[in-house]
């Protein structure tokens, strides 16, 4: 079975390696928006399903979760979505969507350490408009920065 076809064996796909990692542009202001957007709207559907299956399970526990801040739930369900994600994979679903990802500023992957400080950036006040400028707050102080990792075809013309 040395030349045949086996079902079995794993596909030859080539890995990335730390030279394509040295080589991945920068992601624009618009695909970086849009993650924003993506990955609120997962975190918002995230939160949703929780509290349904809370609601369902103990209606004793849904009224304990009433009784907690919005700002805690919020600041809670971010900070998990951000750090697991980004810790895991170094992306979001919406990152995963848009074909970008979080890598330190040295083209490495980031750390759960570095991941944690990224997502803390997060919550400084005014942090989404400091986008305005080059590179935002959370990945300035965390020193990181997000990358494409697959861009449309160039067109022919």
């Amino acid at each position: 079975m040395s030349e045949q076809f086996n079902p079995y064996q794993s596909p030859n796909a080539p890995m990335q390696t730390q030279d394509a990692l040295d080589e991945l542009p920068l992601a624009g202001h618009g695909r970086r928006f849009l993650t924003l957007v993506l990955d609120y709207l997962a975190i918002f559907l995230i939160v949703v399903a929780l509290m349904i299956v809370a609601a369902v399970i103990d209606a004793e526990l849904m009224a304990k979760i009433e009784k907690v801040p919005d700002f805690i739930i919020n600041i809670t369900a971010m900070t998990t979505f951000y750090v697991f994600f980004e810790g895991i994979w170094g992306r979001t679903p919406g990152k995963f969507i848009l074909g970008t990802m979080v890598l330190t500023d040295d083209n490495t992957r980031p750390t759960i350490k570095t991941v944690f400080i990224r997502t803390l950036c997060r919550f400084i006040p005014f942090e989404p408009f400091s986008f305005f400028g080059e590179r935002g707050w959370h990945d300035k102080i965390s020193d990181t920065k997000v990358v494409l990792t697959r861009s449309r075809p160039k067109s022919s013309d």
